[in-house]
């Protein structure tokens, strides 16, 4: 094994392993849910009527997770326009990461570009981060 693959191989189990630890504090989000958030995820800045396209959801229903989302922090509505935008915070992207609602080092580096702003500068530190704040948090923050 190379000296870069196994640079490669610590890092998805440093990922893993702070997977595993968000797995026991985020709350809990039905089927429905994950698939909304999914599709937040993967594009960002989505209207209400795009999200029940792609996730094949009445829109009614999309409407109505959406809210339940947005408050509790998951995801954020954001005007544009005439219609909202729907984009995920950092407790979803913890959530979808915890969860393997996507690829880990997907959302990894989607978390990484959001924490970027707040001074976390690599993968390395984002992981210390991460791994830090799931030994503090509880279900109750989360």
């Amino acid at each position: 094994m190379s000296n870069g693959t196994k640079i490669i191989e610590d890092y998805r189990s440093e990922l893993n392993n702070v997977a595993e630890l968000w797995a026991r504090v985020v709350p809990y989000l039905d089927e429905q849910e994950m698939s909304i958030l999914r599709a937040v995820i993967e594009n960002n800045g989505l209207t209400l009527y795009r999200l029940s396209r792609i996730t094949g959801l009445a829109f009614s229903t999309v409407f109505k997770k959406t809210r339940k989302l947005s408050s509790r922090g998951i995801i954020v509505i954001s005007k544009n326009g005439k219609c909202n935008s729907y984009s995920a915070t950092v407790l979803g992207l913890i959530i979808c990461l915890a969860k393997s609602c996507l690829d880990k080092e997907y959302v990894a580096f989607k978390l990484l570009k959001v924490m970027s702003a707040s001074g976390v500068g690599d993968i390395n530190e984002l992981i210390k981060v991460l791994k830090a704040a799931a030994s503090l948090a509880t279900i109750r923050d989360v």
